[in-house]
């Protein structure tokens, strides 16, 4: 699921990057655009990278991109998609996990194989951990 997020991030990146040396050439050549009443093209060029929001044409939701456009506006909405999932599938699985840990060290005390301090102690470290090992794979990006 990352790789399909950070895949999606560099699509959007390229994309962005497209848009602005189309956008950058423009406006430099502004003269040259004038001179042959070209600002139309121009404009036509540049919208055509970035995308229209509004635009609800081929779309099965209205706010859901068509597979087809590869337009910055498309590509962001994709990324953001990805990158949601993502993070709602990772911090589910943390709750779950630290409900897991909960409900087996709650049947250990109940059993006296555990003491409370020690249960509470272990799941604050293991949050620590997992706090941490998060953070750190956040540097490889």
């Amino acid at each position: 699921m990352r790789t399909i997020s950070l895949r999606s991030a560099q699509k959007y990146t390229d994309a962005l990057a497209v848009s602005a040396d189309i956008s950058n050439e423009s406006i430099s050549n502004i003269r040259t655009a004038r001179a042959f009443a070209g600002e139309e093209l121009e404009l036509k060029k540049f919208s055509t990278m970035i995308g229209d929001p509004d635009d609800y044409t081929n779309r099965w939701m209205h706010w859901f991109p068509p597979k087809n456009e590869e337009t910055t506006y498309n590509l962001g909405i994709k990324k953001a998609i990805g990158h949601g999932t993502f993070i709602g599938l990772m911090g589910g699985l943390a709750q779950f996990t630290f409900i897991g840990l909960l409900w087996f060290g709650g049947e250990l005390i109940l059993n006296d194989k555990m003491s409370p301090g020690k249960l509470i102690s272990f799941m604050m470290y293991s949050m620590q951990m997992g706090i941490s090992l998060a953070m750190f794979s956040g540097l490889f990006r």
